[in-house]
């Protein structure tokens, strides 16, 4: 099959500042990655404080539960027992958050996060972590300003 290929090259020296620029901005989207890390931090809060209105909605705690709770953790919301789990989303440090140059990952290692975040067969889905539209139009915003410099 016929084809044309075509290539840009730059000798070093010929570069403009402002590509080079640019070049080292698309070499390193940590910045991109911080602010998209302060907006989880704060979003996976709310959802704990707001009984996961961010996230779609939170179903109850079933009855027995709930009464249980309130006598044994009086005054701690719906997903709130010892702290760990919120702690761990609302503050993002350790394993497995981390930001490199081209890619970043957030979320938690607490081991119950995964049966709250799916669900199981005796407890509903109650997503901890999830993102919202907004905030990928506003990520992908900030990555092409980043990009242009």
């Amino acid at each position: 099959m016929p084809k044309i290929q075509l290539k840009v090259r730059f000798v070093d020296n010929d570069i403009p500042d402002e590509i080079e620029k640019i070049k080292d901005n698309l070499d390193d989207f940590g910045p991109v990655f911080e602010e998209a890390k302060e907006d989880l931090r704060t979003l996976w809060k709310n959802n704990f404080l707001q009984n996961g209105l961010p996230s779609g909605g939170w179903k109850p705690l079933d009855a027995e539960y709930g009464s249980w709770k309130s006598v044994n953790f009086p005054g701690r919301g719906p997903m709130i027992r010892s702290g760990k789990l919120f702690t761990s989303l609302s503050e993002l440090r350790g394993n497995p958050n981390k930001i490199d140059k081209k890619e970043a990952t957030f979320g938690t290692n607490v081991k119950y996060a995964e049966f709250h975040q799916s669900g199981t067969s005796n407890m509903p889905a109650r997503p901890v972590v999830f993102v919202t539209e907004r905030y990928e139009r506003k990520w992908a915003d900030s990555a092409a300003e980043h990009a242009a410099g």
